[in-house]
């Protein structure tokens, strides 16, 4: 569980809980979560992953594109209060398999209700993902198929930047999320000196003075995406 809200962590904790499935960790935010994965080896990833999408300290799309990436075993649930179809196509096309709502973890409520009875969407979903079907939230899209994906960085980055080594494309998705150059080493698990050699390389190839232009370029390049979290039934 990735959830920076901490009553909204609570309800998904007592959710996986009474569902009978095993919780491996619940972080408190997108940097929090990619320190504690750091300290799984292979073999104990957690199958899936309950990520709040508009969370502080690397946003649920940045770590969507960075688990695609960094461990594409594991298998994405976004949840999300507001959102809008532009967000959910972005995640879903970066590798979530999944797109819910929070209203699960208030049943009673008369949206919930009038919706999925005494159902539980969650598991819905979690049994949905675990047999590989893609499974998106009624309460979010009505209709899935009206969803348009767009190009993933995956194959952007193998059509437009095939000179980038994994290092390199590791760096440009921390960088995105605006953290420091140490703070980047630690989750490389490497050495400052050397994310500073990785900066000053793109900062070159991209013809950019620092890094915070980078993390500019590489949205503009389609490297990484930027996220957008007004609901469109509310208005911007």
């Amino acid at each position: 569980i990735a959830e920076d809200n901490a009553a909204e962590k609570e309800g998904l904790i007592k959710q996986v809980a009474q569902l009978g499935h095993k919780l491996l960790l619940a972080a408190v935010n997108g940097y929090d979560l990619l320190e504690q994965l750091l300290k799984l080896s292979k073999d104990k990833l957690p199958t899936l992953l309950l990520l709040d999408i508009n969370m502080p300290r690397i946003n649920g799309l940045l770590i969507t594109i960075y688990c695609a990436f960094k461990y594409p075993s594991i298998k994405i649930i976004a949840v999300s209060s507001h959102t809008n179809d532009d967000l959910i196509a972005e995640v879903i096309t970066e590798g979530a398999v999944a797109f819910i709502t929070k209203y699960f973890l208030t049943p009673d409520s008369i949206v919930y209700q009038d919706n999925y009875g005494t159902t539980n969407v969650l598991q819905i979903a979690i049994d949905a993902v675990l047999e590989g079907q893609l499974f998106i939230d009624k309460l979010l899209v009505n209709n899935p198929a009206t969803i348009k994906l767009t190009p993933t960085t995956t194959n952007i980055i193998a059509t437009h930047h095939k000179h980038l080594k994994p290092k390199h494309i590791e760096f440009a998705i921390l960088n995105a999320a605006g953290l420091s150059l140490a703070e980047i080493a630690s989750l490389m698990h490497t050495t400052v000196n050397t994310v500073k050699d990785y900066n000053l390389l793109l900062c070159k190839q991209f013809g950019v003075a620092n890094h915070g232009q980078l993390a500019l370029a590489c949205f503009a390049s389609g490297i990484v995406k930027q996220a957008k979290y007004y609901d469109n039934t509310i208005g911007a």
